[in-house]
């Protein structure tokens, strides 16, 4: 169970890991697991407000069919910059308008644009969520009237801050 910032253990299961890891590949074995992974899960109601939600695993956590998991083949800093970008308001959006159904595929994750990770840091995530939903938009280039357009639909909040007052 995925929510917004933690994964919940409502049933108390777990995987025999030796069990497990018997069937997996080498290649698993070798680029997958003992690594931290961010996952999301493939199930989301397409009518939910916030449809991506990708936190952080544990190192040595199983997943289950029913998640998609990304691993960084750079660093974990790449993968904090990526869970920064998959789980904003823009993301969500371009999302939900391509996506018809309660699944998220791999291949949908796949042909969301990211931008360059190179091209920013990650010093201003302290910020709050409205002000981070502005960044985001101005890291992908979206003009002032686009960014509330697109704000407009997911989040009432971040669009009030981003209108530019009225001069009498």
């Amino acid at each position: 169970m995925i929510s917004s910032n933690e994964v919940s253990d409502k049933n108390g299961e777990f995987v025999d890991i030796d069990g497990f890891l018997i069937n997996k590949s080498e290649d698993y074995i070798k680029n997958d697991f003992n690594k931290r992974r961010l996952i999301c899960q493939q199930i989301s109601n397409v009518d939910m407000k916030k449809r991506l939600k990708f936190i952080f695993s544990e190192k040595n956590d199983i997943l289950g069919n029913s998640c998609n998991y990304i691993v960084s083949t750079r660093s974990e800093e790449d993968l904090s910059k990526l869970q920064f970008i998959l789980n904003s308001s823009l993301l969500n959006w371009r999302f939900k308008i391509t996506s018809s159904n309660n699944h998220i595929n791999n291949y949908e994750i796949d042909e969301l644009p990211i931008v360059d990770l190179d091209s920013f840091n990650l010093n201003f995530l302290e910020i709050n969520e409205s002000e981070n939903g502005k960044v985001i938009c101005q890291l992908y280039g979206l003009t002032h009237d686009e960014m509330c357009y697109v704000l407009e639909s997911t989040n009432k909040s971040i669009l009030e801050s981003i209108y530019e007052p009225e001069i009498i």
